[in-house]
């Protein structure tokens, strides 16, 4: 999706995204995995029971060029060796929709699609769940984007490993190839409700130790061939085609791009008007949070106060969230509030925290600002 099309209302949400990070501005160990769309790929073993496959769901965060010119793997339960049998796969459509395909024990295939804009060059969450009752949900950034019954049931014997960045397919071995970043790639042997999508969405996976995970791979390793699952389902992997660096390796990136600080400006403050509160130098896609004071700046050198988890806004308590919008391809964001008729003539102190996708990886705060009602 493009950030300013959605009309996603992210007001009951806006603490917990913007503010539950790691401390510090920004945290340690932001990496995910780029893989060149030719060779690249990562593996997890077979180990028996201990993928899913009736009741299942799948996320990850990807981030793609544009446009992405061919079938492209994110996440793939492959064709067994022997049976030709395969399980699932999430995958990206050229164009840019958002595929999930299943296949059964009878070697039937079934190809779900939603509609997206994941090549659009910025971060975007997707997920399924299904059922035993064969519903599938499908979401992009957070949102249902499509919802099918009847579906194919994948196959619970393949013997395949699992593969991330590419599809494994009997007989051509690895092909469709992702170009582009994975991150934060989880599988559930449960349905997720969509709340519980959701919150994954915009907060990440804060319990990685519940029986029902079987596998969250978080990629901060930052070097090296392997990659540890965070789940207690103990489902490592390593990358490429083996445990020495070879061309089929993907490569690690540090997703922390932290840049010049984004800026705060704000229309006059004037009874009865409309105002807008413009962040600019964010990422595309980030989450922007809003804030306001009528009680001044926060002296310096003093107690950090008010402190929002381990952010501290230059700004004294109380303070109020007035609201969290996304940053456009542009990187701007902008809120808009209403001045009541009969306000006060006082000072309003406003500031906003910027926090870049996948969750916590990155939050930067702007210059606050002082205005006067007219």
């Amino acid at each position: 999706m493009k950030p300013v099309s959605r009309r996603t209302s992210f007001a009951g949400l806006a603490l917990a995204i913007a503010l539950a990070l790691t401390p510090a501005l920004c945290a340690d160990g932001g990496f995910a995995l780029d893989f060149d769309g030719v060779n690249d790929y990562l593996q997890i073993p077979y180990r028996e029971g201990a993928f899913p496959d009736g009741d299942l769901t799948l996320t990850a965060w990807v981030r793609m060029p544009d446009p992405a010119a061919r079938r492209a793997c994110i996440f793939n339960r492959g064709e067994d060796d022997s049976s030709d049998w395969g399980s699932w796969r999430l995958e990206v459509l050229p164009g840019g929709n958002l595929q999930v395909a299943f296949e059964d024990c009878s070697d039937n295939d079934g190809f779900y699609e939603v509609a997206a804009d994941l090549d659009d060059g910025q971060w975007h969450h997707v997920a399924a769940t299904r059922e035993r009752g064969r519903l599938l949900k499908v979401y992009v950034d957070g949102e249902l984007a499509g919802t099918f019954t009847g579906t194919i049931s994948p196959c619970s014997l393949t013997r395949q490993k699992i593969t991330i960045g590419a599809e494994y397919a009997r007989p051509g071995g690895v092909i469709n190839y992702f170009d582009g970043q994975i991150d934060e790639v989880s599988m559930w042997k449960v349905e997720l409700t969509e709340a519980e999508v959701q919150s994954i969405y915009s907060q990440g996976i804060e319990d990685s130790l519940v029986p029902d995970l079987l596998g969250f791979w978080d990629f901060d390793e930052g070097t090296g061939q392997s990659v540890f699952d965070q789940s207690i389902a103990g489902n490592h992997g390593i990358l490429g085609s083996s445990t020495e660096p070879d061309v089929s390796d993907p490569t690690w990136i540090d997703t922390e791009e932290t840049g010049s600080p984004p800026t705060l400006d704000q229309d006059p403050l004037v009874h009865g008007q409309l105002a807008h509160l413009i962040v600019s130098g964010a990422h595309p896609n980030d989450f922007v949070a809003f804030f306001v004071s009528f009680t001044g700046q926060s002296h310096n050198g003093g107690p950090c106060f008010p402190r929002l988890e381990d952010i501290c806004l230059d700004l004294l308590s109380p303070v109020t969230h007035l609201g969290t919008v996304r940053a456009s391809s542009a990187g701007t964001a902008i809120h808009t509030v209403s001045i009541p008729a009969g306000a006060p003539l006082i000072p309003v102190f406003t500031q906003a925290i910027v926090v870049q996708p996948p969750y916590a990886t990155c939050s930067r705060k702007t210059n606050w600002v002082e205005s006067l009602i007219e």
